[in-house]
């Protein structure tokens, strides 16, 4: 049995997933989910990236060469290209670094500093603004977006109908089976878990499970509650150290379905907290053959 699940290495893609994560703890707040823009919008030359998920969207659509300007959490681009200076964390961004760097479009999210991108806006750079995705629509809907914004639609709108038709085999292989019900816990102290309103609550759906906090949004979840119901399987999204001390915490309780039949699994933060449509699909290819190991959750033809 596989001690952590990870996926293929992606060595550019190593962001401090955690932040997706927090976003999403960010109250959803009524409007778009990015600012205004015009419909028609020229490809942007210089981009900066005030997110490490934003920065690595923006390099699978292959525009690591435009990105000026990113966070102290964000990637650096490949190695054949220069290392990108930072021009601040993502919630403190440095008006004037970003100013020096003259770009003609900033990404960020509801986290960077709300008077400092006004200034922004006021000195006529372009500002677009992308909440935490909280479904798999939602990561491909403004996947699409970042992709227009940026000049690279037909790029984006490949990615995103390979990954749904990736996402669709998948639910696809496991329809008719027994649904596992599932706890996915992604902190410790204090221990917590993603509801309904969570792309992460879609992937253990669409991988044929049942969350035990689906009548939930993201909330602080207590220990006796999870044993109380008795999940058939754990998902520890890794914590650093502190992912195999609560593997190991939860599989001192036989009398759980999850330790008695050793369904206790970590998945990597990388893959599942800050997903791009391509993202979801790998971890949901990962969670549907944790979730139903009798079940064929290749993607091959069958």
């Amino acid at each position: 049995m596989h001690n952590s699940i990870k996926p293929q290495q992606r060595p550019l893609f190593r962001p401090v997933a955690w932040l997706g994560l927090l976003l999403a703890m960010v109250p959803r707040l009524a409007c778009p989910a990015t600012d205004t823009a015009p419909s028609a919008t020229p490809a942007a030359a210089r981009i900066v990236a005030l997110s490490p998920s934003l920065t690595k969207q923006l390099y699978l659509l292959g525009l690591a060469k435009q990105v000026v300007g990113i966070t102290t959490y964000c990637p650096q681009p490949p190695d054949d290209l220069p290392v990108i200076e930072p021009v601040g964390s993502v919630v403190d961004p440095s008006t004037e670094r970003i100013v020096r760097l003259q770009p003609d479009l900033d990404v960020a999210t509801p986290l960077a500093n709300r008077k400092r991108m006004d200034t922004l806006r006021g000195l006529g750079i372009t500002v677009a603004e992308f909440r935490a995705a909280r479904s798999f629509d939602e990561v491909c809907t403004q996947f699409l977006e970042l992709g227009r914004l940026t000049g690279v639609t037909t790029s984006a709108e490949r990615m995103v109908a390979d990954a749904k038709a990736r996402v669709q085999t998948l639910r696809a292989r496991v329809a008719g089976h027994t649904r596992p019900r599932v706890f996915i816990q992604i902190g410790a102290k204090p221990l917590s878990t993603a509801g309904k309103d969570s792309f992460l609550n879609d992937l253990i759906d669409m991988a044929g499970g049942v969350n035990i906090a689906d009548d939930t949004t993201f909330r602080v979840y207590s220990r006796e509650a999870v044993l109380a119901a008795n999940p058939d399987c754990i998902l520890i999204v890794t914590m650093g150290m502190t992912g195999p001390d609560e593997k190991q915490k939860w599989g001192q309780y036989k009398h759980l379905a999850a330790a008695a039949n050793q369904r206790i699994f970590m998945i990597d933060s990388a893959l599942v907290c800050s997903p791009t449509p391509l993202d979801f699909a790998d971890a949901l290819v990962i969670i549907t053959g944790l979730l139903h190991p009798e079940a064929d959750a290749s993607e091959g033809p069958k």
